[in-house]
This record gives structure tokens, C-alpha cells and sequence, in this order.
């Protein structure tokens, strides 16, 4: 005989869903990318459904203009970083374990990635979502991006294997793309965006699926439970009608569709790199993901200028001649050994940054950063 249960919590009703884990969402580590509109009502839905661990990355501040489409802002808020607002504020509202970056995506070491299970995108510009895609997919963790403009919106979901974000841009896109992410342009402080039109309506709808696609996944832990899996979902608000396409993977997509195995450490990074590589933590055939850029020449009047900066945290300021004000041709290194007498904090390396060392992927941890 079955027993009524009489003891009722705050998430009864949902745990009446016959597939539902409560406590496998408890347990969820999600990663939200972008802390606008979007952004605000995916963490108040993933709140009030019970997940346990939300991280917010946003580099931006309020403004009066997010007022009528963020929930969790309001006039006192303008000026202040939308992460760190939005991460204390579902904090407070259903007390959930949440932290932030106030930082672009593209400067977080990339090893950042590793520790969700699920990557949420509320992002409004092709670079980051090209960062988010090649990443999620280097540690096989599904992401769920969502656009909106004006009544309209999408969604689309990349797995671990098949089609991927990169897969669905036309070859003008590519192009355009690849000059963003030229070294002379990631130099750049911000990217001039055009204001897109959009409603608070538009984002509760789309962040509503985008969160539907997550909880899916997380409960059934299968991405064969996602049902926009590899398509786009995209809505009409005027006529209130939507059209679900297939995406289709690019046999000659340039990013890597495979996972990656890899070794996290523990490093200090205020310790010279020559003594790190001495101690056996490192080898001297160890190369940084990216560029480091080393020095600058300037084409025009002939002068030169050392640098030693991490390339994501290069400003535009530094890459411009003092003497001529035109900007100036980058040189730039790799080999970790070539900085032996620098450390990791001195260029700026970010934590949790990707490096190869004897052809194997390590990720290294700044020793400060551990709780």
C-alpha cells in the first residue's frame, strides 16, 4: 500500500514530475555567460527550481536602460557591475551557493570551464560565443545559447560531439571573426555594440527554454534527453509561432570537435618560472595556450618596446607607438621557458589558464586560489 506523504517542501510540486531529481539538481554546477536580460531571468529560474551552484561572468555595468528588462535591478544599481549584483541577489533570494567574474569570458583562464556541468550563454556578440564553443567543447561540457531582438528569439544546443556553434557561421561570419580575433584587435578595450531592441517579455521566453533544455539534461543526465539538441529554436513574437531547424555539422568546421585529457595542478604564481620547471612541476617544453606578447615594433618611425603581457590583458593603449601614435606590429611567444626569470603573476596569466606540457594539457591552479 502506498504511503501519502503529508510533509511538503518548497519543491514539492516540481518533484511530482515523475523524472525529476531534486537532489541531482542540488548538486548542479551551472555557468551563466552574460548578466543582462538574459542573463537575469536564467538565474531567477535556475533559482527558484533548486540549483545548487551558479556562477556569473559579465564584464558590464548597469544602466538605466536595463532597468525595465532586468529583474534584479534596479535604479540604485546603475553603475555597478551587473555580475556581482546579479550573484549576491540570488543569493538572497533563494539562498544559492553563487559566485561572479566581472571580466570578459575570453580573459578567464580556460581551464574555467571544467567545473560546471552545464554553460548557459546570455551573450550578445559572435567572439564570445565562438569562445564559449571551442572551450565547452575541449572539456565536453554542453552549452545552451540563447539571442534576443526585439519580440523575437532563439535558442540553440551544442553537445559534446556533432555540430557545434562555429558549424553554423557562413563564411562572412568566419571572416569577420577572424580579424576579432586578429592580435592587434585583442587589443582592443571594447567592442562599439549596436543597442539591440528587446523586451522583458522576449527574455522570459527565451531564457524559460533555455533553462527547460539544462533541467532536462541534469535530471535525465543524458544529453539524448535534450530535445534542441544540435538545432535552433527560434521564435516570432508578433505572430507567436515557432520553427525548430536542424544545424548542420561542417565536416571542415576549424575547431576541434574532440575532448581533451588533462592534468590540473597546483602552482605558485609568484614563483619564478625557471624555479617551477627546476622543481619538476613543469617541463622546459611547456607552452602557454595563448600568446604571450613579448615586444612591439613600430613599422612607421622605427621604435620598439618591450611588454611581457599575457595577450587577453594587452589594452589598446599598449599597443600604440608613443612617438607616432600608430599602432604598433606585435611580437609574441609561447614557450613558458623563454620567461624563465618572470613568474606567472608578473604576465598576467590568468588562473586556471591551459598550457601544453610535453605534448600532454595541464591546467594550472594558482596555490592561492584553494580553499
Amino acid at each position: 500500500m502506498h504511503k501519502l506523504d503529508l510533509v511538503e517542501d518548497q519543491y514539492d510540486r516540481q518533484k511530482k514530475i515523475t523524472w525529476w531529481d531534486q537532489e541531482t539538481l542540488k548538486n548542479s554546477k551551472i555557468l551563466i555567460i552574460g548578466a543582462g536580460a538574459l542573463g537575469n531571468e536564467i538565474s531567477k529560474n535556475l533559482s527558484l527550481v533548486g540549483i545548487g551552484k551558479i556562477t556569473i561572468i559579465d564584464n558590464d555595468i548597469v544602466d538605466l536602460t536595463n532597468i525595465s528588462r532586468c529583474v534584479f535591478f534596479d535604479e540604485n544599481d546603475i553603475g555597478l557591475p551587473k555580475s556581482k549584483l546579479l550573484s549576491e541577489r540570488i543569493n538572497s533570494f533563494r539562498n544559492i551557493n553563487s559566485n561572479y567574474f566581472v571580466s570578459k569570458v575570453q580573459d578567464l583562464g580556460i581551464g574555467i570551464f571544467q567545473d560546471y556541468d552545464v554553460v548557459i550563454g546570455a551573450l550578445d556578440n559572435r567572439e564570445a560565443r565562438s569562445w564559449v564553443n571551442e572551450y565547452t567543447r575541449m572539456f565536453s561540457i554542453p552549452w545552451i545559447d540563447g539571442a534576443i531582438e526585439g519580440l523575437n528569439g532563439l535558442v540553440r544546443s551544442f553537445g559534446t560531439k556533432g555540430v557545434c556553434y562555429e558549424c553554423t557561421l557562413s563564411e562572412e561570419d568566419l571572416k569577420l571573426l577572424a580579424i576579432r580575433k586578429s592580435c592587434a584587435l585583442l587589443s582592443e578595450d571594447e567592442i562599439t555594440l549596436g543597442k539591440v531592441p528587446t523586451t522583458a517579455t522576449s527574455s522570459s521566453i527565451i531564457s524559460g527554454f533555455q533553462v527547460q533544455e539544462a533541467l532536462l539534461y541534469l535530471s535525465k543526465q543524458s544529453e539524448s534527453f535534450m530535445p534542441n539538441l544540435g538545432k535552433q529554436m527560434t521564435f516570432f513574437g508578433e505572430t507567436m509561432t515557432f520553427v525548430q531547424t536542424n544545424l548542420r555539422e561542417k565536416s571542415d568546421c576549424y575547431v576541434d570537435h574532440n575532448s581533451i585529457n588533462y592534468q590540473k595542478i597546483d602552482i605558485s604564481y609568484n614563483k619564478k618560472i625557471k624555479d617551477i620547471i627546476a622543481e619538476g612541476a613543469l617541463s622546459e617544453n611547456s607552452y602557454m595556450f595563448r600568446d604571450i606578447i613579448t615586444s612591439l615594433d613600430c613599422l612607421k618611425c622605427g621604435s620598439s618596446k618591450n611588454l611581457n603581457i599575457y595577450i587577453t590583458h594587452a589594452k589598446q593603449k599598449d599597443v600604440i607607438c608613443n612617438k607616432c601614435n600608430t599602432e604598433m606590429k606585435i611580437n609574441s611567444d609561447r614557450k613558458i621557458s623563454n620567461f624563465e626569470n618572470k613568474t606567472f603573476a608578473e604576465l598576467s596569466i590568468p588562473n586556471l589558464e591551459l598550457l601544453t606540457s610535453d605534448e600532454k594539457y595541464i591546467i594550472i591552479n594558482n596555490e592561492k586560489s584553494r580553499k
